[in-house]
């Protein structure tokens, strides 16, 4: 096995409008929080803007989907 990944990225805005992962944070005492984590294989590089919102970065996406997985984490205070 062998071969480099390339580690280029842009980060895109959040759902509160910022470049940044913010992490878990469900009221406490509120109960278990369910976090959907969407991964996807391309065949390609794509471009997209400085910080693409979710739909920029989907669209850039459209037609270079290989593959695609979802991952669920729970958190709860």
């Amino acid at each position: 096995m062998g071969g480099d990944l390339d580690t280029e990225y842009v980060s895109g805005l959040n759902s509160m409008g910022d470049a940044a992962y913010m992490g878990p944070a469900p009221p406490p005492g509120h109960g278990d929080h369910h976090y959907l984590f969407h991964l996807f294989a391309l065949d390609t590089t794509v471009d997209a803007d400085p910080l693409p919102d979710r739909a920029a970065v989907l669209a850039a996406m459209d037609g270079h989907i290989i593959e695609q997985a979802r991952v669920v984490g729970t958190f709860s205070t």
